[in-house]
Parts: C-alpha cells; structure tokens; sequence
C-alpha cells in the first residue's frame, strides 16, 4: 500500500525510506534469500515559494526500486509467492513495452495504462523529467538470458529522450500579464494576415502592388519569431510575402492558399489558449473571490471580538468603580470604629474613676460605723 508522510528535514526523509524499507515484503527463493517480492516507489514532491513575488516552484523525486524479473524453474516458487512473481513480470512486461513504444519513436499510442507502474512512471519516460536507470545483472553463464534481456532493456531505456522543463505556479497577475501579451501578439498577426489577404488579392486581380504597400518579409518573420517563444506556433515562412510583380500563377495561388490556412490553424490554436488562460484567469478570480470572503468573515470575527473585548472593558471599568466605592466605604467603616473604640477606652476610664470613688466611698463609710 501507499504511505504520506510530512517532513521537514533531511533526516526524517531517511527515517521514512527506512520504514518503507522495513514495510516492504520479502521472500526466501531459490535464487535468493532476500527476494524482493513487490516494487518499491519512493516519491519526495518539494514545494517552493518566494515570498517576495508569490512565485511557485514544485518538484518531485521518483526513487525506484524494481523486483527483479523471474524464472519459475529457476526460483522454485510456489503458491503466493508464485503469484507474486506472475505479477512482478507482468508489470516489467508491461514497462519494456512502454519503453519500445518511446524508443521506436514511430508510434501515436504508448501504453501507459497497461499497468499501475507504467502509470506512476508515466513522467519518468518521456514526460517532464531527468531519469537515471541502474542496471543490476548477473555475470555468471547461468543466467545469460536474464542479463541479455536486462542489458537490452537498458539499451532501450537509454534512447528515450525526456523534455524538462520548470514546474512554475503562476499567479494571477503573471497569467493576466501574459494573456495581455498574447493577446496582443494575436491581434498584431491577425492585422497582418487582413493585410496579406488584401494584398493577395490585388495580386489576383492583375493588379500591380506598389512596393511602399506590400507586407515586409521582416515584419511576418519578427511576429512569428516572438510568437513561437511562447507556443508552439511555426515561423511563418518568408515566402508569404516574395510576390512577383507580375500576376500569380496557379502554383503559387495554392501555396498563398495553403499558407492562409496555415495561419488561420495557428490563430485557432492562438485562440484556444487564449481561452484556456481565461478559463484559468476565472477560475483564479472565483478563488479570490473565496479568499475575499473569508478574509471578511474574519473581519467580521475579529469585529465581535472588539465589541466583546470593549464590553469586558466597560465591565471592569465598572468593577473598578464599585471596588472603589467598597474601599471608601471600608474606610468610613475603619474611622467610626476607631472613633467607637475611643469612646468605649473613655467610658471605661470613667466607670473605673466611680468604681474607685464608690470604693473609697464605702470604705469611709464602713469606718464611721
């Protein structure tokens, strides 16, 4: 099965390689004690931004470990491990024959949906990627057919020629600047292509075009020179424009004819991609939009949090005050005590002078008796 992991240093890419590793299922053959019985793909996909100008840059790695091709009669497996190799050849089966198609170079249809591993390798072999192959073959007599055939299918492998190019995540504003320019671009061509066709016909007519009013070889060739740096559009051949100053002949009406066609074809293509950077210039807007809603749903958020935090403040404002209130209070309350406990201290000042008077009162008194 397939596993994601999340990392962010190189040390714990190789703690995952070490547990696809220790996932990945062996088997005792007669040709090998540690028989790989599954191909093992590794895949580390790196993302790039420059926080600067919003450019993405994203790459992937494919490490690949493929199960070696075997012979029953010589490997001895049976049951499930015998399954397994029926369906480890199949799979290699399936790759030589993807790379036969690639390398015959002949072929419109390439099979790369015969198996899941031609599928996972599908940019590997001749898509958008530098790939390295790793032969592992046996020198000894007895397996001179495996390593022939190994050998042939490195041959193979080795004339697939791979086109890389930059994985680059444009913005918004870049594909807008860009459909701006192409835009232009087409326009400019098709102002040319209106001038060529009136000028063909003029010639067609019998009439004479005065030099001054003819279309400049140099013109087409720099539309279609800045053109074909950003599609796949032909160098419209300088022909188009090497008219005689006599009428047309019949070969050369078919080759203006075909020529017309030729760039009404690029102009559709023009306008295809136009459509389609449109088609992605809405899109990308409906994303803004999204992201503009939720940006003012957390407005709208960070708003009643304000409130929230405004009313706690009136709350403690008010808090304060009634704690305030209760301090004075607690202040009043201290000075009547200690005022009530200076008239207590003064009272009994006094009762203790009448006990002593009333003491002595009745101790003359006792002696007069």
């Amino acid at each position: 099965g397939a596993t994601e992991r999340f990392v962010t240093s190189p040390e714990e890419v190789m703690e995952v390689i070490d547990e696809g590793k220790s996932n990945r299922h062996i088997a005792v053959t007669n040709m090998n004690e540690h028989s790989s019985r599954s191909h093992s793909v590794f895949l580390i996909n790196v993302k790039q931004e420059n926080l600067e100008n919003q450019k993405k840059l994203s790459g992937k790695l494919y490490l690949v470990d493929l199960a070696g091709s075997e012979k029953v009669s010589k490997t001895g497996a049976e049951g499930m491990v015998l399954d397994e190799a029926k369906n480890i050849n199949k799979s290699l089966s399936a790759l030589g024959n993807v790379i036969s198609a690639l390398a015959d170079g002949n072929k419109s249809h390439i099979p790369y949906r015969d198996s899941k591993l031609t599928r996972i390798l599908q940019e590997s072999l001749g898509g958008n990627s530098r790939t390295t192959i790793i032969i592992c073959c046996s020198p000894a007599s007895y397996n001179e057919s495996e390593t022939k055939s190994t050998l042939e299918f490195g041959r193979r492998a080795k004339t697939i020629k791979n086109t890389v190019t930059v994985n680059e995540e444009l913005t918004a504003e870049e594909w807008k600047r860009r459909w701006e320019k192409e835009k232009e671009k087409v326009a400019k061509l098709k102002g040319q292509l209106s001038r060529a066709e009136a000028e063909l016909n003029r010639w067609r007519n019998g009439e004479s075009v005065p030099q001054d009013e003819q279309l400049l070889t140099k013109d087409l060739e720099a539309s279609t020179l800045s053109l074909s740096d950003t599609s796949s559009v032909t160098n419209i051949p300088a022909t188009i424009t090497q008219v005689s100053a006599e009428p047309v002949g019949n070969d050369e009406r078919v080759k203006f004819e075909e020529e017309r066609i030729r760039l009404y074809a690029q102009l559709d293509e023009k306008d295809d991609e136009i459509d389609r950077q449109s088609q992605l210039i809405e899109k990308l807007k409906e994303q803004m939009l999204e992201q503009e809603e939720l940006i003012a749903s957390i407005r709208r958020d960070y708003e009643l949090v304000q409130q929230e935090m405004t009313r706690i403040q009136q709350e403690n404002e008010s808090a304060k005050e009634e704690v305030k209130e209760v301090l004075q209070a607690l202040e009043e309350l201290a000075v009547n005590y200690d005022q009530k406990s200076q008239e207590v201290d003064n009272k009994n000042r006094e009762f203790e002078q009448l006990s002593e008077e009333h003491s002595q009162k009745l101790a003359s008194l006792n002696n007069t008796a």
